[in-house]
C-alpha cells in the first residue's frame, strides 16, 4: 500500500471516528462485595470514572434482607459513608469510606446494600451525539459476626399458595439458621424409591436468617421427601435439617 492509500484509509478512519457518538460516563467499583470485619468496622470502595466527563454521585444505604416472598431492603443509619456525594472527573478515581456506626457487635452477620446512583449532569455538559447513560452501582456490604461462624440451613418443602401466582409451584423451602451467609451450589433430595441431584445454573445466596424458595419440577414428591443433602460451590456438605413447619 502507498504512503497516499496509507493516509487517505486513516483520514477516512478518523473521520468515521468522528461520527461515533461518546458515552458520557464509564464507571467502575471495586471491590464486588464489601467486608467489614469487627475489630476495624471500617473498609473502603473505589469508583473509576473512564469516561470523557465529569459525574457527581450520591451515596445510599440499605439493610438488606432475605424473606420468603422477597428481597428486602430498607434504608438504615446503621451504616455511616463519607463522602455522602462526590464529583469525579475524567479519568480520576473516588475512594468511598464505610463506617459502622451501631458500637454494639451481632453475633450474626449483617448485611447491607451500598448503592451510588448518578445525580443528573448539566446540560451544557452534553453535546450533539453523545450517549448519555445514568449510572448505578449495587454492592453488598457484609458486617462480620463477633461469635463464631456457624452454617445450618433448615429445609421444609413448599406448595405455591393460591394467593402468590408468581412463586414456584413445587418448592423447597431453605431458610438460613446459621449466622454467616452461604451459597448454595447443588441439592440432593430423597424420597422413598427415588432420588434426584440439582446441580443450580446459578449458587442460591442465602443470607444469614434469611429464607429463600428452591423451585423444582413437579414430578419431585416434596410432601414425601426423607432427606435434603446441601453442598455449597466448593462441594463441600452444609449441615442440614428438616424444619417442622405448622
Amino acid at each position: 500500500m502507498t504512503a497516499h492509500r496509507v493516509g487517505v484509509a486513516l483520514s477516512l478512519i478518523s473521520a468515521s471516528m468522528a461520527l461515533l457518538p461518546r458515552v458520557q460516563a464509564l464507571t467502575a467499583v471495586s471491590p464486588a462485595v464489601l467486608e467489614i470485619s469487627a475489630p476495624e468496622r471500617v473498609a473502603t470502595l473505589t469508583l473509576a470514572n473512564s469516561g470523557v466527563y465529569a459525574v457527581r454521585v450520591q451515596a445510599s444505604v440499605f439493610l438488606w434482607a432475605h424473606t420468603e416472598a422477597a428481597d428486602k431492603r430498607e434504608p438504615t443509619e446503621e451504616l455511616m459513608v463519607v463522602p455522602a456525594v462526590a464529583e469525579l472527573p475524567p479519568g480520576k478515581t473516588q475512594v468511598f469510606r464505610i463506617a459502622l456506626r451501631q458500637p454494639a457487635p451481632s453475633n450474626r452477620e449483617r448485611s447491607y446494600r451500598l448503592v451510588l446512583n448518578e445525580l443528573s449532569s448539566p446540560a451544557a455538559e452534553l453535546t450533539a451525539g453523545d450517549l448519555k447513560f445514568s449510572l448505578s452501582h449495587n454492592v453488598p456490604v457484609m458486617v462480620a459476626p463477633s461469635a463464631t461462624i456457624t452454617h445450618r440451613i433448615a429445609w421444609s418443602p413448599c406448595r405455591r399458595p393460591p394467593s402468590d401466582a408468581s412463586a414456584p409451584q413445587n418448592c423447597l423451602r431453605l431458610t438460613n439458621e446459621g449466622n454467616h451467609r452461604i451459597k448454595v451450589g447443588s441439592v440432593l433430595l430423597r424420597w422413598p424409591g427415588g432420588s434426584e441431584t440439582l446441580r443450580l445454573p446459578a449458587p442460591l445466596l442465602l443470607l444469614a436468617g434469611g429464607t429463600q424458595r428452591l423451585e423444582l419440577a413437579s414430578s419431585v414428591p416434596t410432601t414425601e421427601l426423607q432427606a435434603v443433602m446441601l453442598h455449597d460451590t466448593d462441594a463441600r456438605p452444609i449441615n442440614t435439617v428438616a424444619q417442622t413447619r405448622p
